[in-house]
């Protein structure tokens, strides 16, 4: 046997190949996992953009509101508005926030006189899957129920999270 051929033997060669797939196995592993917390972060990111645009849509039309009804409709409210800050309509709005079939529903239609509470002309809206909207009224600590006119603030609770809106008098 010649001692001058230097090859690697069969157990070396697949002790070598063992460890490359071991790295390349480690960064296809961090690799799927930064890819994976990438989409989650996109979706929570989604998901807080599209809560933050319900409340400020919310937040707007109470701000602007000439008047408003807040009546309890079993788990949830009914929140009636008289309002400048339409989401849709241009002008002076009626519309109102309900909560049906697991959605928070929005309807408006322009506002050209009667009830606050007479709906049925406008096209209605989905804008958020829900399990809870609530709306409370409250002048200083004393909440009202089933409330019409402009209280001093508004409490409004959408799963579970809560802001509050101090109505322009």
């Amino acid at each position: 046997m010649n001692r001058d051929n230097k090859a690697f033997t069969l157990v070396e060669i697949l002790i070598v190949l063992t460890l490359f797939g071991l790295i390349f196995g480690l960064i296809a592993f961090s690799f799927h996992n930064m890819v994976k917390n990438s989409i989650n972060l996109v979706d929570l990111g989604e998901d807080i953009k599209s809560k933050a645009r319900l409340f400020w849509d919310i937040q707007r039309a109470i701000l602007s509101a000439k008047d408003m009804y807040i009546e309890e409709d079993g788990e949830n409210s009914r929140l009636y508005l008289v309002t400048a800050g339409g989401l849709f309509e241009e002008g002076v709005v009626k519309a109102v926030f309900f909560v049906e079939e697991g959605f928070l529903k929005y309807e408006e239609f322009p506002y050209y006189y009667g009830d606050i509470r007479y709906t049925g002309e406008g096209k209605i809206y989905n804008l958020a899957r829900v399990k809870e909207f609530r709306v409370e009224a409250y002048n200083g600590r004393r909440r009202l129920t089933n409330f019409k006119g402009i209280p001093e603030f508004v409490l409004i609770r959408i799963n579970g999270q809560e802001f509050t809106v101090i109505p322009i008098k």
